[in-house]
């Protein structure tokens, strides 16, 4: 039988990692942004672009921890639902 936490937790860590790529692509475009204005001496946009890249890598870094935490959470509470399932399924002297 399922349960409503286990369902939630796997759709949350379905967007935690949506939220992870978004990021990575948010990322990828600003260092290019960051090179284009390195190139062009346009130190305005440079700053903006290393601000945001720094807010954006410590979001990241502290998503990548909530989902390495729900990660653990579901195989934990996974092996506890196998190990009460065959103890519910043995036979009984």
């Amino acid at each position: 039988m399922n349960h409503p936490e286990s369902g939630s937790g796997d759709i949350q860590q379905r967007l935690d990692v949506k939220r992870l790529e978004r990021i990575n692509e948010e990322l990828m475009r600003l260092e290019g942004d960051q090179v284009k204005a390195e190139i062009s001496g346009a130190d305005k946009d440079l700053k903006i672009a290393n601000q945001r890249i720094e807010q954006l890598r410590k979001g990241k870094a502290e998503l990548e921890k909530t989902v390495a935490r729900r990660a653990e959470r579901s195989v934990d509470l996974i092996t506890r639902k196998e190990s009460w399932i065959n103890c519910s399924e043995s036979p009984t002297s």
